[in-house]
């Protein structure tokens, strides 16, 4: 479309305004005025910090050229001015325990104050008691300074283990803790008749025990019945050396119960073998834990019983029996020696059985009631006949 002055017009539905909106001119102009404003700000705080922390009087931005100069140059020499002295200056006393006491954490500073005042009153109490051994002395000291002789030497006397009689076996055959119908009847019958056939000690000897295919045990026959064999591994009076190459090991042998088959320690020990899991295994152990549900005619797992379990068996068959006392394993070797000792055996078939080399078996005899009433009448000259039923006065020669 155009005017009459022949100017083209152009139509559209658009607002136009007649001021300059010109972008990029108006981000220019922003900038400008901000970086003034900064410039200006930015000098004048730094002047501020300077009068501050350098000891201008009253800054003011139209100082000359002269005094700036000369202000700056003071503060260089201050900046640049030598020390006195070569070293810097020592710490005090109380620096130096507030160091070392940082040094450690306060736990740790409890803990060693604690030890050395310990130390401090052992020290101390150490000192008093070697100046007057009166003081100090412990009740059982005094106790001890009062005691005779006599009664010292019975107080140093080892607690025994005491005997089962025969009574008492009967009562452990009656009562059940004693038999062949389970596990651990089987298992407890048979350390108890081997301990008390072969005098075995309670401790270490029956836990080495072998069985199987080892030397130890071995069943014969002889003039129609068997016998079961032990010989022992190595023997406690085998210390080596020299004086000891001639020691032989102790070799017994028991013979077959004919008289009571389910007592007989061999018809016991082929029983026993049968139920344990067959050759070769791992656990080379006679005695062998009992399983708690047997795997058919297998009663016994491949792993040797418990040291604690092994060495309580005679302490707890005897509880169940009723049977008082102190009761162990060892109970069996003085048993088979003081029944030997009361049938009149002669003492050096005893020690072929226990395996002494001394007079040191002695000390397994037990003297019973009945030698006692026989010793106090032979004293007072009279004879007593309802204590001598053999005619034999059966105390050993010494």
């Amino acid at each position: 479309m155009s005017r009459s002055d022949g100017e083209e017009i152009f139509l559209t539905q658009n607002t136009f305004s007649q001021e300059n909106n010109d972008d990029n001119l108006d981000l220019c102009n922003f900038f400008l005025e901000y970086d003034t404003t900064t410039t200006s700000e930015t000098y004048s705080v730094a002047c501020s910090d300077i009068s501050e922390d350098e000891g201008f009087s009253n800054p003011k931005l139209t100082q000359s050229d002269d005094e700036l100069l000369l202000n700056v140059s003071k503060i260089q020499s201050k900046s640049h001015q030598p020390s006195t002295s070569r070293f810097h200056e020592p710490k005090t006393d109380k620096e130096i325990e507030d160091m070392q006491s940082k040094k450690f954490a306060d736990s740790t500073m409890s803990k060693i104050k604690w030890a050395t005042t310990l130390f401090k009153q052992w020290k101390s109490t150490r000192n008093i008691r070697a100046n007057d051994p009166n003081v100090g002395l412990s009740p059982i000291r005094v106790d001890l300074a009062e005691m005779s002789l006599g009664e010292l030497k019975s107080s140093r006397s080892k607690k025994q283990a005491e005997e089962i009689s025969l009574e008492e076996e009967e009562k452990l055959w009656a009562s059940g803790s004693l038999g062949s119908d389970n596990a651990r009847h089987l298992l407890n019958t048979l350390v108890y008749l081997i301990g008390l056939n072969f005098a075995l000690r309670g401790g270490q000897e029956h836990r080495d025990l072998k069985g199987g295919n080892s030397a130890q045990f071995q069943i014969n026959e002889k003039n129609g019945s068997k016998c079961l064999i032990y010989t022992e591994a190595k023997s406690k009076a085998d210390q080596g050396g020299i004086k000891h190459k001639n020691v032989k090991r102790k070799s017994v042998v028991a013979y077959q119960n004919t008289e009571n088959q389910a007592r007989c320690v061999v018809n016991l020990f082929e029983l026993y073998a049968s139920h344990c899991p067959p050759f070769p295994r791992k656990a080379d152990a006679l005695y062998l834990r009992p399983l708690k549900i047997p795997n058919g005619n297998i009663w016994y797992a491949d792993q040797p019983i418990g040291r604690h379990s092994l060495a309580n068996i005679e302490a707890s068959i005897c509880q169940e029996a009723g049977i008082g006392g102190y009761r162990t394993n060892h109970s069996l070797r003085p048993s088979a020696a003081t029944r030997m000792y009361d049938a009149g055996v002669d003492e050096q078939l005893i020690c072929e059985v226990t395996g002494h080399r001394s007079n040191a078996v002695r000390n397994y005899k037990r003297t019973n009631e009945k030698q006692k009433r026989k010793i106090n009448s032979v004293i007072q000259g009279r004879t007593d006949s309802e204590n001598d039923d053999s005619g034999k006065f059966k105390i050993s020669k010494s």
